[in-house]
């Protein structure tokens, strides 16, 4: 059998990252290419499985890019910018 996520981890977009996502996209609309540091605000941080520790922007950031939503403009430096 396939194993399968858990619901709303990657799948789907939370109800408090709903808000972040928006700014994310109207930030990346008007100023074109970003970073996550761009990105971020006071939203606070998240840990992954792992332990590792990033901005819920950065987060949100990266689950609108596996969505399609966001695209990859370049790297540089091991830092994304989405478009």
């Amino acid at each position: 059998r396939a194993r399968r996520a858990p619901a709303g981890r990657w799948q789907g977009l939370g109800e408090d990252e709903e808000p972040v996502a928006a700014r994310i996209l109207e930030h990346v609309d008007t100023h074109g290419p970003s970073r996550t540091r761009d990105l971020a605000d006071d939203d606070g941080h998240t840990r992954s499985g792992w332990g590792t520790r990033r901005t819920v922007a950065a987060h949100v950031a990266e689950k609108l890019w596996l969505h399609g939503r966001l695209g990859i403009a370049r790297r540089a430096n091991f830092e994304r910018w989405f478009d």
